[in-house]
């Protein structure tokens, strides 16, 4: 439970749940630890499956919706997003004086050249979720070293850092 919640602001303070876990051994350069993961998914699991059928609420409280059905309302939103063209404009406009533009610009022309290859990708791959009919859940989107950490006094495991979290398909997680 959080020790102090600011709705206002958006923030809340947690009590210390221990030393993070670390699931690489060490860092980067570890071996993955095959029985710490198994239990960091159990975990994941368990806090997917209490977000069963309360989508509405989370997308209510603000989550993105990243649904399989959201996904090619989102594609045509970053296709045609406003700062998307600012960075084609900039790219455009430096290219000489900022050479390292270049591969952005070239990336920015492959992605509209490809748009419509890509749409139809999402389009095929969504229906390809959706007709799993899996509910849609809670994703953290960044489990990794630091955001686990074992409880000191349980021994449990705590997901922390949900600021990257989303409502979408469970397996993408």
């Amino acid at each position: 439970m959080p020790i102090y919640v600011d709705k206002e602001n958006g923030t809340m303070i947690l009590r210390d749940y221990g030393e993070p876990v670390h699931l690489y051994g060490t860092m980067f350069g570890g071996r993955v630890d095959k029985e710490l993961w198994a239990e960091v998914m159990g975990t994941l699991a368990s806090v997917q499956l209490r977000t069963i059928g309360k989508t509405d609420d989370l997308l209510e409280a603000g989550f993105v919706d990243g649904r399989p059905e959201a996904l090619l309302d989102r594609f045509e939103e970053l296709l045609n997003h406003p700062e998307l063209g600012v960075l084609e404009d900039l790219c455009e406009s430096r290219l000489e004086d900022l050479p390292a533009l270049g591969p952005i610009s070239e990336y920015l022309g492959q992605l509209r050249t490809h748009a419509p290859h890509l749409k139809r990708k999402v389009k095929e791959i969504s229906e390809d979720v959706m007709a799993l009919n899996i509910p849609a859940t809670v994703l953290h989107n960044d489990i990794g070293t630091n955001n686990v950490c074992r409880e000191a006094e349980t021994g449990k495991l705590k997901v922390i850092d949900w600021e990257l979290a989303y409502i979408g398909h469970p397996f993408m997680d």
